[in-house]
């Protein structure tokens, strides 16, 4: 469904879609026919004048002027000038009260607590934490309704099984909050290894060969698992790509792919988990500075597994892909970082031990490194997405081979037509759109 708003200004009228800003000049407007919009059914002018003194109004003859009042209504304070996305307006309101988020502080969209703190309330309260149901969506959404909000220098997380939305008036960063997975553990609203609607395949395995996981899939396709290329062995293979481009819904990224060991006693190496999904709606602005920004990366996939009891090595697990960030004021100015990378997948292990899981998605434009192998036989896991490029395959190796690495997820940022400058980090690349 297409959303359409309307922005009037002396001698323009703007009208603008979610995927496009256009202007029309007022010459362009279709002519419409003259009628008084201060009068509805308005009567002749002289039988709208006051009875002679002393005289009864006549029923029939005198008429009454209905007045419509053509000035807008004014917004209430707690109210947003525009349609906020993926909620229903009368969920669309922010709180009254400052919030400042400190080093170490965690947003918990499980359990609905701002560091460890629950604000339960109505519409009206100063902060209010609530579950709501999103949208146009089937996934649940924690809503953190704010006067204000400040991330004041280092590192603030955001956990929990629920994707975060973030309601204020303003919105400043000058931390980092940080929504990305950290290796197996997802991030708020991110997929589990192995979960999720592009979540990587496992590989197969003969008695000794193994195939490596596949990585997870957003907004880039992940990379494919190694493998050695037998009839016997295949890889794991990349989930799909899904959602839109525009985030219509907000929902995090998938897991990667286990790395097979083919063991009775020991346990597949997990692919890294999915990033979360963050969503910061301001009425007014939202400013990163320089040292702040929004992280929703990827977690790296486990390196193969080592199997001391029944002497078996398996390969390495694909990483998880990016999650989602979502910014949506009239005045968006980016200084700092904007990164919803894919995790690098594990590498295969062999005699000589287990092989190192792959990085977690790091925030800047660079790709994420894959898991390096251990020994001879293992192949090393493949890096991964980001703005730099696609995620890599998993390594073939002799033996046990690589995970792929995870896709990048997806960035959207709205504001106002010209509301949005960057000097930041964006990776991937954002989708920018007016309204």
């Amino acid at each position: 469904m297409r959303r359409i708003y309307l922005f009037y200004g002396i001698g323009l009228a703007f009208v603008c879609t979610i995927s496009c800003a256009q202007v029309i000049g007022i010459e362009d407007l279709p002519e419409i026919a003259p009628r008084d919009a201060a009068v509805l059914d308005s009567p002749r002018l002289e039988d709208a004048r006051p009875p002679p003194s002393g005289s009864e109004p006549d029923a029939e003859s005198d008429a009454s002027i209905v007045l419509i009042d053509a000035s807008p209504k004014p917004i209430p304070p707690n109210r947003f000038p525009f349609d906020v996305a993926h909620l229903h307006q009368d969920d669309a309101w922010t709180g009254t009260a400052t919030l400042t988020l400190v080093q170490g502080d965690i947003i918990d969209t499980s359990n609905l607590t701002v560091a460890n703190t629950t604000y339960d309330g109505t519409e009206g309260d100063a902060i209010v934490f609530q579950p709501l149901s999103q949208l146009g969506g089937e996934t649940e959404i924690a809503v953190l309704h704010v006067g204000s909000l400040t991330v004041n220098g280092g590192t603030v997380r955001a956990s929990g099984h629920r994707p975060l939305v973030i309601l204020a008036k303003t919105i400043r960063l000058t931390g980092l909050l940080d929504g990305s997975a950290a290796y197996t553990t997802p991030g708020a609203g991110g997929e589990s290894p192995g979960q999720g609607p592009g979540a990587g395949s496992i590989g197969s395995s003969t008695e000794y060969y193994d195939g490596g996981g596949g990585g997870g899939s957003f907004g880039q396709t992940g990379g494919m698992g190694g493998s050695l290329g037998t009839d016997d062995s295949f890889p794991g293979l990349p989930g799909q790509t899904y959602g839109t481009p525009e985030l219509f819904v907000l929902q995090g990224g998938s897991g990667g792919g286990e790395g097979f060991i083919g063991s009775s006693i020991c346990s597949n190496a997990l692919g890294g988990a999915g990033g979360g999904a963050i969503q910061l709606s301001a009425a007014q602005s939202i400013n990163i500075e320089s040292g702040g920004g929004i992280l929703s990366s990827g977690g790296g996939g486990a390196g193969g597994i080592q199997c001391d009891e029944d002497g078996r090595n398996g390969a390495g697990a694909g990483g998880g892909s990016g999650g989602a960030i979502y910014l949506q004021a009239p005045a968006v100015v980016h200084t700092g970082i904007l990164a919803a990378n894919g995790g690098g997948g594990g590498g295969g292990s062999s005699r000589d031990g287990a092989s190192n899981a792959g990085s977690n998605g790091v925030p800047s434009e660079e790709r994420a490194n894959g898991g390096q192998e251990t020994g001879t036989f293992g192949g090393p896991g493949g890096c991964g997405g980001s703005r730099q490029g696609d995620p890599c395959d998993g390594e073939n190796s002799h033996i046990n081979s690589g995970g792929g690495g995870g896709g990048a997820g997806r960035i959207v940022i709205v504001s106002a037509p010209g509301g949005f400058s960057s000097e930041g980090t964006l990776s991937p690349n954002a989708i920018v759109l007016s309204e």
